[in-house]
């Protein structure tokens, strides 16, 4: 599908100004200047109640002006707006959905599964691209020397929505597996785009992870030999932070999944220190002990956390008191009143 132009598209709602409201990309040739045509560029969004942001997105990646766009969203059975929204722009959207599913990962797995374009991204529903970055990447796409291998990251804004902060966020060059399983590196998704080939080699994202899928693929794809380029002469998208962002929630969640993916992927070919993994698995275990606390959880499924806590570091849980302490809150009624001297 050729990107519709401004005039083509609803109006936008009142007040609403600039891009990508009243502003729109040039409309690209149908041809390159060498008389090829266009990569087809799949974009997945998956949705779930952002019918705050939703429209933005949308109409940021409807207007690029390419000539071969396929939009594809997939939404979770929101409650809000969102479902009006996309029906507003149902003629452009090549495909969508709206029912319940497994999670934002498994939206992503199957809007991929329907995306035919040669080069492939996803975008969130409160993020959005600026104008201009699908002509960047069909471009950059063609210009690859190996495109089965084309991965590329743009620099972002960063926005945080509730402060008007705002920041560039500069894409580092983190290709050795190392800086994975140290820590150390990140990426702008935003900003990412893959050859199709890849995500057709590397296998879908992981459903039984809801914070750090994406970072498990990126640390999956290093392992597996590919390498991104950094393309830090563009902005080509926006971040936005807000409320109802996963990690202004809590950290927790993301820290310990992060901690899942360093450690398999030290144990999988990384830096093979038994130290390191040692000291990563009883920081896990630290978590699940945390996690075993939360008393609105069934007695069930908080002793399974310290199940997996023991699992994880047995030689430093033996004759650690705060495991002890905290199976006994779990199995002994009235421990936590003793202790507390009640």
């Amino acid at each position: 599908m050729r990107c519709p132009s401004l005039k083509d598209l609803p109006p936008p709602p009142p007040g609403k100004t600039g891009w990508p409201w009243t502003e729109e990309s040039p409309q690209v040739p149908n041809l390159t200047p060498s008389g090829d045509p266009w990569p087809r560029i799949s974009i997945v969004t998956p949705s779930y109640n952002q019918g705050n942001f939703l429209e933005e997105t949308i109409r940021s990646t409807l207007l690029q002006g390419y000539p071969d766009l396929e939009y594809i969203v997939i939404d979770g059975g929101s409650t809000d707006s969102s479902v009006q929204i996309i029906q507003k722009y149902g003629k452009w959207i090549s495909y969508w959905v709206s029912h319940a599913d497994r999670g934002q990962s498994d939206a992503i797995n199957r809007g991929f599964s329907r995306c035919t374009g040669k080069v492939v991204a996803w975008l969130n529903s409160d993020d959005m691209y600026y104008s201009g970055i699908l002509e960047y990447v069909g471009q950059k796409y063609l210009d690859s020397k190996s495109p089965t291998r084309f991965w590329m990251i743009s620099s972002i804004d960063w926005i945080d929505v509730e402060s008007g902060t705002k920041y560039v966020g500069m894409q580092e060059y983190w290709n050795s597996l190392d800086d994975w399983v140290s820590g150390k590196a990140s990426f702008n998704q935003q900003g990412t785009f893959w050859g199709r080939a890849i995500i057709d080699n590397a296998g879908p994202l992981r459903e039984d992870m809801h914070f750090g899928f994406d970072t498990e693929y990126v640390t999956r794809l290093i392992y597996l030999g590919y390498q991104f380029a950094c393309a830090n002469d563009i902005v080509g998208a926006c971040y936005r932070q807000h409320a109802e962002c996963k990690w202004k929630k809590g950290l927790m969640p993301f820290q310990y999944e992060w901690l899942h993916i360093r450690i398999h992927y030290l144990r999988a070919g990384g830096e093979k220190r038994k130290s390191v993994t040692r000291q990563l698995a009883h920081k896990l275990a630290f978590f699940e002990l945390r996690f075993s606390q939360e008393s609105r959880k069934p007695k069930m499924e908080r002793l399974r956390w310290i199940a997996k806590a023991y699992i994880h570091a047995p030689w430093a849980l033996t004759w650690d008191r705060v495991f002890w302490g905290s199976l006994a809150r779990i199995l002994l009624p009235g421990f936590q009143k003793w202790r507390d001297g009640d």
